[in-house]
């Protein structure tokens, strides 16, 4: 076979930072200097929840310049913080098209007050946090006894907050109408509900449909939508250029974003144009690579999807691994301290209304299985490159001690070489017959890359479940490796097992698993199998990712046994970046 497989080092991009200096090398930083700023919108399906419920979320990033959707960032970051400054949680999320979504389940060990939801991009921490997107969510923990965050006694008012909602008219898109076939509904009963768009093309966009029962409690928060968003946000950067100088942060725009730099070890050594070797193992590892610049820093994007969130770095050459300590930066917290609090509160005439909406969550949260929702099947990443893979499993063989025995007596086409007094390197006999330089093949563990082959020729055969060989070439930096070893032991967890000397390793957050949301139906074939289950929903309906390209849309979905005045609402931005938001109300009974 003839074919070549490259493992990917992106030299000639912009973005990539890495490319070696001809002339003075300008900072990577200095390249993304007065580009656009962004922001986000986080539209949620509701700003008050009890613990055992869902917060649904969709995420919309947009150009500051343009005004139109974002291409400049792939990830954004949530986080919901409670007034003590606690993360409650924090997550990523990928933007396909400068849109995302995800979900918070509200647990009991969660304290009823008000929280802080705060969306931002890696990008967007270049510009001031107060422009960083922030709204209030409610939380009511019925489970626990202290309630004194909340709990007022009868006299006071529910809500106390300066700003409240009575009176103030929520604008909405009037080019934008949500018409269901009806205005009261039974339960267990189809709604179909249509969507008609008077705007032409202009209206054309992604957006998030909710369907949830309006509340039993009095909200006077004001809550957000996207018009009014817009135009706080404008307001606030009104004396402002849309684009950011001083560049501390690099956008994700290819993928995450890992930088790094290299210490030299001897006072004077040269840090630039150093070769560093980025691996994530796992089953589906992945291998980059990145030179240095004259500071010393690295920057690699990770655009491939992986299952181990680990990032491992080491220099490739010989001749560097002793020379240079890599370290692998970490993003510093966010500082929020300038975050406002507002006050929730309820007294005992609210004790009913509490005790019957926990008892609902605790019914649908016991029937989760039969309603579940399902997880997006992402691709995974072919760490061999489409190459051809011959497996040994070892339990087929008779097993001998050690890797360097395992490798001669069972290994046909894979080799280990003794080189000068002490090392060691990995062979593959290629299917080109190639004999060119006599440079070692990649060898992994578990995914793991190994750049210094003498400290695995003992390794204990007998933790070893099977090797997998591949005869191609492969190039990495410009260099030509003979084939590719993976080792793979029982436990899979070589990486955490093992501390090597020059090596940095830095955890990463994974992004949030997209979900396939439920939808409930109550058809002919659908009746049966649910007569004997409760249905106490009170989202009868989350869609994160409505397409609307024509006139109309349409939609269905089934009421519950839950009777009240149900809210459908849509929200989000067109594809030139205008803001959307209509609602309409139904009955069930």
């Amino acid at each position: 076979m003839n074919s070549k497989i490259f493992i990917s080092l992106i030299f000639l991009s912009i973005l990539s930072g890495t490319l070696p200096a001809q002339t003075k090398q300008i900072s990577v930083y200095d390249k993304y200097e007065g580009m656009s700023s962004e922001k986000i919108y986080v539209g949620v399906n509701t700003t008050l929840l009890f613990t055992g419920e869902y917060l649904y979320y969709t995420v919309f990033c947009l150009d500051d310049k343009t005004k139109q959707p974002s291409k400049i960032s792939s990830y954004a970051y949530l986080q919901l913080i409670s007034n003590d400054g606690t993360v409650i949680f924090q997550h990523k999320v990928s933007l396909i098209n400068s849109r995302g979504q995800g979900d918070f389940f509200v647990p009991t060990s969660i304290s009823s007050g008000v929280y802080k939801l705060i969306g931002y991009t890696k990008w967007m921490r270049n510009g001031r946090t107060e422009l960083f997107f922030q709204d209030d969510i409610s939380i009511i923990n019925p489970y626990q006894s202290n309630q004194t965050r909340i709990l007022k006694d009868k006299s006071s008012s529910i809500v106390q907050n300066s700003i409240t909602a009575s009176g103030l008219k929520i604008q909405q898109d009037k080019r934008f109408v949500l018409e269901a076939d009806k205005n009261t509904y039974p339960k267990r009963t189809k709604v179909n509900l249509k969507l008609k768009n008077f705007r032409g093309p202009s209206g054309y966009g992604n957006y998030s449909l909710s369907v949830r029962r309006k509340s039993e409690f009095p909200n006077k928060f004001v809550d957000q939508n996207p018009i009014s968003f817009i135009e706080s946000h404008s307001r606030a950067t009104a004396n402002e250029l849309p684009k950011y100088f001083n560049i501390e942060y690099l956008p994700e725009t290819l993928g995450e974003r890992i930088s790094g730099k290299i210490v030299p070890r001897t006072e004077g050594t040269s840090v630039e144009n150093k070769i560093v070797g980025i691996s994530i193992p796992g089953t589906d590892f992945q291998l980059k690579a990145a030179v240095t610049d004259s500071e010393g820093e690295f920057h690699v994007d990770i655009f491939q999807n992986y299952t181990k969130p680990v990032i491992i770095a080491q220099m490739l050459e010989e001749g560097d691994k002793d020379a240079f300590k890599v370290e692998l930066i970490h993003d510093p917290p966010l500082n929020l301290d300038n975050l406002k609090f507002k006050e929730f509160s309820m007294d005992s005439t609210m004790e009913s209304a509490i005790l019957e909406r926990s008892v609902s969550n605790q019914i649908e949260n016991a029937y989760y299985q039969a309603r579940p929702d399902t997880l997006e099947i992402k691709e995974r990443n072919d760490p061999y490159g489409g190459g051809e893979i011959e497996r040994y499993d070892l339990d087929d063989f008779t097993r001998f001690p050690t890797l360097i025995e395992t490798m001669v007596e069972i290994l046909p086409y894979a080799s280990i070489r003794k080189q000068g007094k002490d090392n060691f390197i990995f062979n593959v006999r290629l299917f080109d017959n190639y004999e060119g330089p006599q440079r070692s093949a990649l060898v992994f563990i578990d995914g793991m890359l190994i750049t210094s082959h003498k400290r695995i020729v003992e390794f204990d055969s007998k933790t070893i479940s099977h090797i997998s060989v591949v005869r191609e070439k492969f190039e990495l930096a410009g260099k030509n490796y003979r084939g590719m070893i993976n080792i793979e032991t029982f436990d899979k967890n070589y990486f955490e097992e093992t501390s090597m000397e020059n090596i940095a390793y830095l955890e990463i957050m994974p992004p949030v698993k997209k979900k396939k949301y439920y939808h409930q139906s109550y058809s002919q074939e659908e009746k049966e199998k649910y007569k004997r289950h409760p249905d106490n929903r009170y989202q009868l309906l989350w869609n994160p990712n409505v397409k609307l390209q024509g006139s109309e849309k349409s939609f269905d979905f089934y009421t519950s046994d839950i009777p009240g005045i149900y809210e459908i609402t849509l929200e989000g931005f067109s594809i030139f970046g205008r803001p959307v938001f209509v609602s309409q109300t139904i009955e069930v009974r």
